[in-house]
């Protein structure tokens, strides 16, 4: 009894579904091609992706398998186009054929390839790759009108970023929502950078502490770079309208650009001097180098009176370690000591 690998694969969930399902389809028909022929299936390699631009892990993966396994002389796939839609995996397939000594077996083709094959067995071979790769491209040209046409018509294409949300409407045509509470995160993530004194990781413990949401700080950075908040869709280096609402004012986008790029030092930090601290900017942490970071913390007494201290911490951005909190009095005091020892010489 010959042993063999099968091989199944679907290139979308709506192949899954419909047309070429792995459990209704594939897989029972290869089985049962392999019962009665008297083949014991060995290994499985059963995965969903696409041929087109990528390499497959598990295509991959099974080639490297039938390489060291000389007691594996079959391969079983459901049709060609379900082993290769390219030419460069169609030349890996006939060098495991012609010089492994490998056999290739298509169910649904009712063909078999070995290192004796020639003539139309090798002709229809090469028609069927030629036409899966021709499938590839008919995708591949339609996907991209499809993008062109979404963009003249200022829609998205793919997912909708955090904030907002893609549905379909009762005549099956897509669109985009507003997700509120997500929204609101959005703007609290961009109103916290504008300030200039919370660095992504900051933004994210804060987030996490004040609203119980965990955002990673790329995650963070990737919002705070994506235009689609005021109004623009990126594709291929190139900002697009969309119709969908904005997030965020055109203003908080610049100065937070600003900030990231490193051009706010002049601009921004006058307009916000003296609203978050007197030292804001002007230290950073022994241990790291990072900013010390001020933030207002307020106390109502009973009798009504509010009181506010200012307290400066490590924004922690490099994670090497937890900063102390210093009140901006006490700031003051040790700033004073070293004043006291610098004068101006008589002469």
């Amino acid at each position: 009894m010959k042993k063999a690998i099968l091989l199944a694969r679907v290139s979308t969930p709506e192949q899954q579904k419909t047309g070429l399902s792995l459990e209704d389809i594939q897989l029972p028909k290869m089985r049962e091609y392999a019962r009665d022929h008297d083949i014991k299936i060995v290994s499985d390699y059963i995965f969903q992706e696409t041929a087109s631009g990528k390499l497959r892990k598990k295509f991959n993966e099974m080639v490297e398998f039938i390489k060291i396994s000389p007691d594996i002389p079959i391969i079983i796939a459901f049709r060609v186009d379900r082993m290769t839609r390219n030419y460069r995996d169609a030349v890996e397939m006939d060098v495991l054929r012609t010089e492994y000594n490998k056999e290739l077996h298509f169910v649904n083709d009712r063909l078999i390839l070995t290192a004796k094959s020639f003539g139309r067995d090798i002709q229809e071979w090469d028609m069927k790759v030629f036409l899966a790769k021709q499938h590839i491209n008919r995708c591949q040209e339609d996907s991209m009108n499809t993008i062109q046409s979404k963009l003249r018509n200022y829609e998205i294409y793919g997912m909708a970023p955090y904030g907002y949300k893609n549905f379909r409407d009762e005549g099956n045509k897509s669109g985009v929502r507003v997700e509120n509470t997500e929204a609101q995160m959005v703007s609290e993530i961009f109103n916290l950078y504008s300030s200039g004194v919370y660095s992504y990781l900051s933004i994210s413990k804060k987030l996490k502490n004040d609203y119980k949401v965990n955002l990673y700080k790329g995650k963070i950075e990737k919002i705070l770079k994506n235009p689609f908040y005021i109004g623009y869709r990126v594709y291929d280096g190139i900002n697009y309208p969309h119709k969908y609402p904005t997030l965020i004012s055109q203003e908080i986008w610049d100065k937070v650009q600003a900030i990231r790029e490193g051009r706010w030092k002049g601009q921004w930090k006058r307009k916000l001097v003296g609203k978050h601290g007197i030292y804001r900017g002007l230290i950073s942490c022994k241990v790291c180098g990072c900013s010390m970071t001020p933030e207002t913390h307020t106390k109502i007494q009973k009798n009504g009176n509010k009181h506010k201290w200012i307290y400066y911490h490590c924004t922690g951005a490099k994670g090497k370690h937890k900063g102390v909190w210093v009140e901006e009095k006490e700031l003051t005091e040790q700033f004073s000591k070293i004043y006291k020892h610098m004068h101006i010489p008589d002469k």
